[in-house]
């Protein structure tokens, strides 16, 4: 409660408070409840969303007009909290009992491969281009004792016909960014997507080292027309422009799309005090992204620490998956929707994925198929996995008797299948 209040009269009837019923008389002490009256109300023809504490049209003859406005700021500050946008989108996302495991699609390389650790970055994206899956991932072949982290981090990419069966590309990586030739640097986050242009196109985190075992990161941008052979187009993000929304150590774009010549990255922020809360920049070009902020939930910022997908679900509205890999009760795969007219504002949580085997994921929706995909590195980080959820509420069954098994070992030990028995599988 925040004060008392001296009722003076009702000048209009309150539409959901009646006075005799209330117990109310004119002349009576009120005490005035935080809870009293908060609603969300959204403008017509727009999806900004303001929080309002509404009186009704009672008149109150304050008593300490001190504890007024405390009380009037205090309210306003909690309903915005407490009110997220809500966007109206097409397809249904699917529910956590909706995913059908369909097991290990490759795993982590040999000892001295590049990819020998799997984890160390937020790069896991996915594209579809002309019927191929290219799951671009992190790899890492170092380990540095001293600093407690893998080092030579780079880009590799597995591609599939059908989104199950995969094969890492020969030649990986595929993107790597060693400018001073230091284990610390590489190419440590990204957010892929299928450019106007037939361009395959990522925003990714670059580490550029400092000294010693100090590196701050860009986000920058990187083509490919074939999905292989990247070309690095410059910096999108810098980390030293302070009109960057959490600028000054290190950036990393996790989401990329393209929207009707409107490019949208999402990105964590490392270093500063907005780190580990999801950023957003935008801009009318690819390399162009004039505008940044926090990307807010209401009136909180988002938590985040792992790669991120989108999926278009509507007209102007997108699914953001976003991890974090240190939530309260262990990893957890968020839902939330956005509009791409306040490309900052966020739904609450519509969904929150929590798998006994999956560390992280990135989510895919494949139109062609009405088929959602979603790609995971396993709890231990030995492996990638797949699950899938059908769009169209139909039965689906994965083709188990299909997935890759060969690669499913590291080191002569085979990796625990999370799925069917290995007796299911050929």
């Amino acid at each position: 409660m925040f004060g008392f209040f001296e009722l003076t009269e009702w000048p209009i009837p309150a539409p959901n408070i009646v006075p005799v019923e209330h117990g109310y008389r004119i002349g009576d002490t009120v005490v005035f409840r935080e809870k009293a009256n908060i609603w969300c109300w959204q403008k017509s023809g727009a999806t900004s969303v303001a929080a309002i504490r509404q009186i009704w049209s009672l008149q109150w003859k304050m008593k300490d007009m001190r504890l007024f406005w405390f009380f009037l700021i205090v309210s306003l500050l909690a309903a915005l909290a407490a009110c997220a946008p809500t966007h109206a989108y097409d397809l249904a996302i699917p529910d956590q009992a909706d995913w059908i495991e369909c097991g290990p699609i490759f795993s982590a390389g040999a000892e001295g491969e590049w990819d020998f650790y799997l984890w160390g970055g937020f790069a896991s994206t996915v594209v579809k281009k002309d019927g191929i899956f290219y799951l671009y991932y992190q790899g890492s072949d170092g380990y540095d004792d001293e600093e407690h982290t893998v080092t030579w981090r780079s880009i590799g990419v597995a591609t599939s016909s059908d989104g199950v069966n995969f094969t890492k590309y020969e030649q990986n990586p595929v993107l790597t960014w060693f400018p001073n030739n230091n284990l610390e640097e590489g190419a440590v986050s990204g957010g892929a997507f299928l450019d106007t242009t037939g361009e395959i196109a990522i925003y990714y985190g670059a580490n550029y080292w400092i000294g010693g075992s100090e590196v701050n990161a860009d986000g920058r941008l990187a083509t490919a027309s074939d999905g292989f052979a990247f070309t690095d187009q410059g910096v999108v993000l810098d980390h030293s422009d302070s009109n960057v929304w959490g600028s000054g150590d290190e950036l990393f774009p996790v989401i990329g799309f393209e929207d009707n010549g409107r490019y949208v990255t999402y990105y964590i922020p490392n270093g500063v005090p907005q780190r580990g809360q999801l950023g957003v920049a935008w801009g009318n070009s690819r390399d162009g992204l004039t505008n940044t902020a926090a990307a807010r939930s209401g009136a909180s910022t988002i938590s985040v620490w792992g790669p991120g997908s989108f999926a278009k679900v509507g007209p102007d509205v997108y699914a953001l998956f976003t991890n974090d890999v240190y939530g309260p009760d262990g990893p957890v795969l968020e839902v939330r929707t956005v509009s791409l007219d306040v490309p900052d504002s966020l739904s609450a949580p519509l969904q929150s994925y929590q798998f006994e085997n999956v560390w992280e994921g990135i989510v895919y929706l494949d139109d062609e198929t009405d088929t959602w995909f979603m790609f995971y590195r396993s709890f231990d980080h030995e492996y990638y996995g797949v699950k899938i959820a059908a769009s169209d509420g139909r039965e689906i069954v994965c083709p188990v008797e299909q997935a890759y098994l060969p690669s499913v070992t590291k080191g002569g030990n085979a990796v625990q299948y999370a799925g069917c028995t290995l007796n299911d599988r050929p």
